[in-house]
């Protein structure tokens, strides 16, 4: 009636004064209003002519709010979709070779070709490494400017495989050359053999890091520990759900792997983060993408098989430097 204004109640029941407070989940995890809660919480009550006065003011401001946040909201939207933008051009300027300058004296990465063959060779005498790993492949840029593959004596034209051009004293070739590689532990609840040991798994594996909170066990056996343990400075990428999720373990400790991950440790030294950067720019452009059924994988065959260019190791190292000094502008 006389007494108060209807609209005054209804904007003094969208409070956070009210609602803060107000509710609670019931036993079907429904929200319900605190029993005695209205009855009893304290309302300001002003004169009617000012209760009449706050509301046509709300009835002017709240449109222009309303239009403000949908603003601001498309603008955050632009200003995420302008960021993953930049990275991706950035990363796509890095990885053709045009994000630092070449320097001549930083030699080839035909030399670190070279220096990955004799470590494989010395790793097979020693029978650490099986013989077949020196059949991998030799990539080649021929005279008439198409890319040739050689695999033991079987020589393929790849042209069309190769995506972008690189600098001369680059080369392409693939992960299977540059890393050793293998997955971690199938889970199976019916093997008790071995020691409990936590692991990780896709879940815990993200691109700025690790989750590392309420990890699982499962029994690893000696002959085991060595192939799905993982060490600082590996390479750790996800075989599905979000397929090539990467990042490099960076702990002091080791940690044992499920068999959705990818371990992949280089040959020689090599700039890893420079190709967990291929990995990401990989991700975001599709390059990356399995064929399995409901969900895409990344088997170690496409694993192995996966393209990347191979700068100089110094070059390697400025890119990621450079890398990451343009990200931390953009944040």
């Amino acid at each position: 009636g006389e007494t108060i204004n209807r609209y005054y109640v209804l904007y003094f029941l969208e409070t956070p004064y009210f609602i803060d407070e107000a509710t609670f989940k019931g036993t079907a995890n429904q929200q319900r209003i605190i029993v005695g809660y209205l009855e009893n919480k304290l309302f300001p009550l002003a004169p009617l002519a000012e209760q009449n006065r706050i509301v046509d003011k709300i009835g002017i401001l709240m449109p222009i709010i309303d239009k403000y946040s949908k603003s601001q909201d498309k603008l955050d939207k632009i200003n995420v979709e302008l960021n993953i933008a930049l990275k991706k051009s950035i990363l796509q300027e890095a990885i053709q070779g045009k994000l630092v300058p070449q320097i001549a004296e930083e030699s080839t990465a035909k030399e670190l070709l070279d220096q990955i063959k004799e470590e494989k060779e010395k790793r097979v005498k020693e029978g650490k490494l099986k013989e077949s790993a020196l059949s991998d492949s030799v990539i080649y840029k021929g005279d008439d400017n198409k890319y040739y593959e050689n695999i033991g004596n079987n020589l393929v034209d790849i042209t069309d495989d190769i995506p972008f051009e690189i600098p001369n004293n680059w080369v392409w070739t693939r992960i299977g050359y540059l890393f050793a590689h293998n997955n971690g532990k199938q889970l199976n609840k019916g093997n008790t053999a071995g020691t409990l040991m936590e692991y990780i798994t896709t879940s815990n594996l993200y691109w700025d890091g690790f989750r590392l909170d309420h990890l699982k066990m499962m029994p690893f056996e000696e002959s085991e520990i060595e192939r799905c343990q993982a060490i600082k400075g590996d390479l750790l990428v996800c075989e599905g759900g979000d397929v090539g999720r990467s990042c490099i373990w960076d702990y002091d400790f080791p940690i044992m792997l499920q068999n959705h991950i990818h371990k992949l440790r280089p040959y020689i030294d090599v700039c890893t983060k420079f190709f967990y950067y291929i990995f990401n720019f990989y991700n975001v452009t599709g390059v990356i993408g399995g064929k399995g059924i409901g969900i895409q994988g990344f088997s170690a065959k496409a694993l192995h098989n996966t393209l990347v260019p191979l700068p100089p190791l110094q070059e390697q190292q400025r890119i990621v430097a450079q890398i990451e000094k343009l990200f931390e502008q953009l944040i």
